[in-house]
């Protein structure tokens, strides 16, 4: 017994070195605040701040004159070279040759005076531009108006043809418009319908070198006005219809009417008889 104690004190005495040990390995950490100092090198004052911020605003103001300048360059030199070529091939038969010599010449002059004076200033190369578009744009106009106008009058009449259909409709779903508003319609759509088929007339008989009395922005606008008259009326719901009556449920008992209960009679009492002094007497 005296051994097992023994070995059972050492134990413990083990156990409390090894955690003696561990606790001396643990670090401490302790959390202290720590003195620090702000230097400013370049503490400028206001005024010296403010005047490096209109320079550096200055200097982005140039750089972006130099980018709208190059832009401006460009652009010019590129509707040259466009111009030169087209001018000989797609819009020969959309100007005349007086036309085309006076505006192939001041492209080629435009062009020398581009590599003569390439440090022009950004204004210079616009208004050499405005000039130049002031004489090809509208030979440009009339190409693009060849295209675009026949598809704007084809828009044009199938919406007066669909219209027309609607006006003439005796489906059930414009059963509820007036007449009225089937007239103003119809007023408007004849005036839209002779505009156009006037329009018709009349570019038919212009050469594609001169500039069209109407343009596809003319016809659109027209479907447009067009539109606005007669899609509101077409449009139109219909009044719903009006409510039904709900007849209240009767009880069966009083629809046919009960039948009335027997209530047995009240019993009367016998009427009370007179009688005579005498025969009171006699009593």
């Amino acid at each position: 017994m005296e051994v097992e104690a023994k070995e059972g004190e050492e134990k413990e005495k083990e156990k409390k070195e090894e955690g003696a040990e561990a606790e001396a390995k643990k670090k401490k950490v302790r959390k202290t605040n720590l003195d620090f100092t702000v230097t400013r090198p370049l503490d400028w004052s206001t005024t010296r701040t403010n005047a490096l911020v209109e320079r550096e605003v200055s200097m982005a103001n140039a750089d972006r004159i130099v980018r709208e300048t190059a832009d401006a360059r460009n652009a010019l030199e590129s509707y040259v070279y466009d111009m030169r070529d087209k001018l000989s091939t797609s819009l020969a038969p959309y100007s005349t040759s007086e036309e085309r010599s006076v505006l192939h010449q001041d492209l080629v002059d435009a062009e020398n005076w581009l590599y003569e004076d390439f440090d022009a200033k950004k204004s210079c190369f616009v208004k050499r531009l405005t000039e130049l578009r002031g004489k090809g744009d509208p030979i440009a106009y009339r190409e693009s108006e060849t295209h675009a106008r026949p598809r704007a009058l084809a828009h044009l009449k199938r919406l007066v043809d669909t219209y027309q259909a609607f006006l003439t409709s005796n489906e059930e779903k414009y059963a509820h418009i007036t007449v009225e508003e089937k007239q103003k319609c119809r007023t408007k759509l004849d005036e839209v319908s002779t505009w156009m088929y006037t329009a018709l007339d009349q570019q038919a008989d212009l050469a594609p070198h001169v500039t069209p009395t109407i343009g596809s922005v003319d016809v659109l606008a027209k479907g447009r006005e067009l539109g606005a008259v007669v899609d509101p009326v077409r449009n139109k719901r219909a009044p719903p219809p009006p409510k039904k009556e709900v007849k209240k449920e009767v009880p069966k008992e009083e629809e046919k009417g009960a039948e009335p209960m027997e209530v047995d009679e009240p019993v009367q009492p016998p009427p009370e008889v007179e009688i005579d002094s005498e025969e009171k007497n006699v009593e």
